[in-house]
């Protein structure tokens, strides 16, 4: 996708590890934008308005909560929170506190990472 220009510099914010990093625990906007055909021809997707987002490559555990509707890949997980039973600002708060742990579950390989089924099981009191 980085290779090819034709994806780049559209509508789409596209979130990276650097704007949740940077972001103070709120995305109202990110440094890149995709193009709807960079969207359709790659592996991210978007994800809503009000998602959890946790960093699962290099910088593990990193949260913030989407303000805007966005794209991201796979270093990045995005937790639709069920506001039945969760809220997604008392998700990020528990995801700050606990979510460094995260790292403990490192599957190690060229760079730090965890994976979706790790996140999925990771307990949050």
């Amino acid at each position: 996708m980085r290779g090819v220009p034709e994806y780049w510099g559209g509508e789409v914010p596209f979130v990276k590890i650097e704007d949740i990093s940077r972001s103070g625990g709120q995305i109202t906007r990110t440094e890149e934008h995709i193009t709807e055909e960079g969207l359709g021809s790659s592996s991210a997707w978007v994800v809503p308005q009000n998602s959890v987002l946790l960093t699962m490559y290099a910088s593990i555990g990193e949260t913030a909560v989407s303000k805007v509707p966005l794209a991201t890949n796979q270093a990045i997980a995005a937790i639709v929170p069920d506001r039945t039973r969760i809220g997604e600002d008392f998700l990020y708060f528990a995801l700050k506190y606990f979510g460094k742990r995260l790292v403990s579950y490192n599957i190690q390989t060229t760079q730090k990472n965890v994976n979706k089924g790790i996140v999925e099981r990771f307990p949050i009191p």
